[in-house]
């Protein structure tokens, strides 16, 4: 499969922490096993409250069997391990597996696989049936579902699907404060014997940078603590950086009806059947507005059937439908949206140092001033004194002085963005 089906599940970045930031204590007497989130356990064994949706796992002992040569794994307890399910069809002798936006079929004796409903490929070995269990070749964990093996020393292997994570901060003392889609917050540890590889080659702890994309996987243990801490067996960067660390990220537009909001993901177009159709990953960086209004959306006032448009990440995974991290939503301007917080426009002014293909002014006040990244929407009003003409974006100038009326929500970057409500050409 290309790309050996890496499927990520980009989590949303909901919080920033400082690197000053006292972390509590290991707690002894309560811990999380981070392989199987569905529960939390005391020290006791008792099971307690936790998420019920599993991001990453490991199976620590998996038996193998070799059929016909091929080293072949048991299919449902392995993927339900891995937070599949798993349905078996008697009368065609098939099987469903399905997690998100994950949809495999397969048939007994049959050397092929369909995923997410395309032309089917090749499996490598027909699934088998050894006794009542379905056995499949050991490559479906990593050809397939995009996680890893390992032998162990006692012939038994074990199977790690990493938890998909966002790095949020990299600390002073080189921890990792990542954001876990179904965990939280979490403080990861670097230790010795902590790999790191990007793109299947070894990587650097000082590589690592906020704003990546990591597969973990987490160590057999995790503190109760708020936010849990843990320390890394393997760490996968799965978007490294190639441009310099200076050079703008680039965006990308997206435009469409809102078909599914689950959690912290909404759904643009139909997954199966639109080429365009995509998942975004709203967090708190999200820049969410309607038309020239000054009120403050949020991820709540998204509804089914909403037109919006905005800019995403240019990293997005390979899934059904890809998803990425939206960096900015605009809700179709007749919308019916709840009544909301309304906030003041904030003013700022400067020369204009870059616009950027996407729609983007940036501004500074001088040299020393970090900037102002203005984001120009249909909605945006460009003006020039007492002029009566209608302004665009195309009459803006690098070099120009301008003032401007913008959103009181801005992103975390550098420079920070928001969105423009009205630009007034000085000169």
């Amino acid at each position: 499969m290309n790309n050996k089906k890496r499927i990520l599940a980009i989590a949303a970045v909901i919080c920033v922490l400082s690197g000053s930031m006292a972390y509590a204590e290991y707690d002894p007497d309560k811990v999380i096993d981070p392989t199987n989130p569905i529960m939390t356990l005391s020290a006791d064994g008792e099971a307690e409250d936790a998420p019920s949706v599993m991001n990453g796992a490991t199976l620590p002992s998996v038996s193998v069997k070799e059929v016909n040569g091929v080293k072949m794994i048991p299919l449902r307890s392995v993927a339900e391990g891995l937070g599949y399910t798993v349905t078996w069809k008697g009368e065609s002798r098939s099987i469903d597996v399905l997690k998100g936006a994950q949809y495999i079929t397969m048939s007994i004796d049959k050397d092929e696989y369909a995923f997410s409903r395309r032309a089917p490929q090749p499996l490598g070995a027909a699934p088998t049936l050894v006794g009542d269990s379905t056995f499949v070749p050991l490559s479906f964990v990593d050809e397939i579902i995009g996680g890893y093996y390992e032998e162990n020393e006692d012939g038994t292997y074990k199977i790690v699907n990493p938890s998909i994570v966002t790095v949020t901060e990299v600390t002073e003392g080189g921890s990792l404060v990542v954001e876990d889609g179904y965990l939280g917050t979490v403080v990861v540890h670097i230790g010795e014997g902590t790999v790191i590889t990007a793109g299947g080659k070894e990587a650097k702890a000082e590589d690592i940078k906020a704003e990546m994309v990591l597969g973990i996987e987490y160590s057999p243990a995790m503190t109760a603590s708020l936010p849990p801490q843990t320390t890394a067996v393997k760490i996968m960067i799965e978007n490294q950086e190639m441009e310099p660390e200076d050079e703008q990220k680039e965006e990308f537009t997206f435009d469409g009806e809102i078909t599914e909001i689950s959690e912290n993901l909404v759904t643009i177009g139909k997954a199966f059947e639109d080429e365009d159709a995509m998942r975004l990953v709203v967090s708190d960086d999200t820049v969410i507005t309607k038309g020239n209004d000054k009120r403050v959306y949020k991820l709540e006032d998204l509804k089914v059937g909403m037109e919006i448009s905005g800019t995403h990440s240019e990293a997005m995974t390979m899934s059904i439908p890809p998803q990425t991290a939206a960096f900015t939503i605009n809700i179709k301007a007749d919308a019916d949206v709840e009544e909301g917080d309304e906030l003041e426009a904030i003013e700022a002014e400067g020369k204009i140092i870059e616009i950027t293909e996407d729609g983007k002014v940036v501004i500074k006040e001088d040299e020393d001033d970090m900037g102002v990244a203005l984001i120009v929407t249909d909605e945006t009003v460009i003006k020039k004194g007492n002029d009566k003409r209608i302004y665009k974006l195309d009459d803006l100038e690098v070099g120009m002085k301008i003032s401007a009326k913008h959103s009181p929500v801005m992103t975390r970057s550098i420079p920070p963005q928001t969105v423009a409500f009205e630009i007034t050409i000085e000169d």
